[in-house]
């Protein structure tokens, strides 16, 4: 028994394919419960973002910010959780 198929549908059936796998594949990836406390600076530089919009985020409760000291941190793996959202 022979399928038929077009080019197109060929080509629409191993994206779907492919698509598929990486996000099981994705899925699977474990984070890393890394407690490093992070500074808004280096958070920044890992979001591509503006100190000014870390804090923002942090205050609105977007990103998990602790204060220390009066100083703002984050958790390392929380924000690399906040990363893999960001891609899906």
């Amino acid at each position: 028994m022979t399928i038929q198929l077009t080019p197109n549908e060929l080509k629409q059936i191993v994206e779907e394919a492919v698509y598929k796998a990486a996000k099981a594949i994705k899925e699977q990836e474990p984070i890393a419960e890394d407690d490093t406390l992070l500074t808004r600076k280096q958070v920044a530089l890992l979001l591509g973002l503006s100190e000014r919009s870390v804090s923002s985020y942090a205050k609105k409760g977007i990103l998990k910010g602790y204060r220390l000291a009066g100083l703002l941190r984050f958790k390392r793996y929380e924000i690399d959780e906040a990363i893999k959202k960001m891609r899906v």
